[in-house]
């Protein structure tokens, strides 16, 4: 999905997902990502609650802009970020989190900030 102008809302889906937007943000919620997924926004920023599956690798990359990722608190994956000139907070405490099979989750922004939450019950 590519997207010139304008917001990416994905709710309730499964699978291998690529967003693109040029200038808009992008919010998936209740979704689980598979596969190889992209979420990439040149001026907006990204949003994702859901579940990642632990064969995966994601990529999620807002180039001037915030990266908010709400997880299960049993997820399973090991983090790779970059972030330019905002902060970094990941309520998991570590990069590799969970045991066994780990998904892999990298995260860039050059103009915000990361933030990584546990979801609440």
């Amino acid at each position: 999905m590519k997207i010139e102008t304008g917001p990416i809302n994905i709710l309730g889906s499964t699978g291998q997902i690529n967003a693109f937007a040029q200038s808009g943000d992008i919010t998936i919620n209740q979704t689980t990502l598979a596969e190889k997924s992209v979420l990439h926004t040149e001026n907006g920023f990204i949003f994702f609650r859901g579940t990642l599956d632990v064969h995966g690798n994601y990529t999620l990359t807002s180039d001037q802009g915030p990266v908010s990722v709400i997880l299960p608190e049993k997820a399973a994956f090991s983090l790779k970020t970059g972030v330019g000139s905002g902060a970094l907070s990941n309520g998991f405490g570590h990069a590799d989190v969970g045991k066994g099979q780990r998904a892999t989750l990298t995260i860039n922004t050059r103009g915000g900030t990361i933030d990584i939450e546990k979801s609440k019950p």
